[in-house]
């Protein structure tokens, strides 16, 4: 997809991306809230004063989490509009976070020739808005320091088959689906039986509790609704499998852990 659109739809829709993906909307599953955990917990035994740069901000909710840990952050985005919104929600977390974060509009290609100091850089969601991936990981290059952590997430591609939607139809008749699969069962058999049973157990769970809430009225939609998805771009994020975004971090010189 073109920069320029993704620039655009990231500044014209910015609050509404940051509502839905941040807060929830009643509709939207906060996917970027939850990012944000997942990261803290993993950089929670990161040094306090760690300087990290989290790549493509958004609404500065990772950004001000991490500054409340006590680390030095900065804070990329390519839209003016989210960089002005994360502005102004680290400024509500108090003087002494929002001095630990500094912001910079920037793309990702004036980031590949960085400093190289940073002990941790985070990426959450963007890469798939990319034509390719070599950029993401240039930038990441230039502004890690030898040894440091690249946080980086991305839409599995993997999950098409079980949705049951336009996507798997698109991997079905791509003739891709036999591939999905395949990697599918790898990375099942790798996990331990006591794990795959905790996981179906929860998925009983979310089902049952699905089946208590179609059963109940249902509350009014709040007021601040998104924006009509026909007024917005189409959008469409790239996706990766775990065996593909593997293959590629080795290829740009990263290994990956755990």
């Amino acid at each position: 997809m073109k920069k320029s659109t993704v620039k655009q739809h990231f500044t014209d829709f910015a609050e509404d991306w940051i509502r839905a993906s941040y807060d929830g909307d009643g509709y939207a599953y906060p996917t970027a809230r939850h990012r944000t955990g997942v990261v803290c917990s993993i950089l929670a035994g990161s040094p306090t004063g760690s300087r990290i740069t989290d790549l493509g901000c958004g609404g500065g909710h990772l950004a001000g989490r991490l500054a409340g840990m006590g680390h030095s952050v900065t804070a990329v985005d390519q839209s003016a509009e989210m960089i002005r919104l994360a502005r102004e929600h680290v400024a509500g977390l108090g003087a002494e976070t929002a001095a630990r974060v500094s912001f910079r509009q920037a793309e990702l290609e004036q980031l590949a020739d960085g400093a190289g100091d940073q002990d941790a850089v985070t990426s959450m969601g963007v890469i798939g808005y990319l034509d390719d991936d070599t950029p993401m990981f240039d930038a990441a290059n230039g502004q890690l320091k030898d040894g440091g952590l690249f946080l980086l997430s991305c839409r599995n591609r993997l999950f098409n088959m079980a949705s049951i939607s336009f996507r798997t139809h698109r991997e079905i008749t791509g003739g891709s689906a036999g591939a999905l699969l395949d990697e599918m069962i790898a990375h099942s058999q790798g996990i331990a039986a006591d794990e795959l049973k905790a996981f179906a157990e929860g998925l009983i769970s979310a089902g049952e509790e699905l089946l208590k809430i179609a059963g109940k009225d249902q509350p009014t939609p709040p007021a601040a609704a998104p924006v009509d998805p026909g007024e917005m771009p189409e959008i469409e994020p790239r996706q990766h499998t775990p065996d593909g975004i593997r293959e590629t971090a080795r290829a740009n010189g990263f290994e990956m852990t755990g």
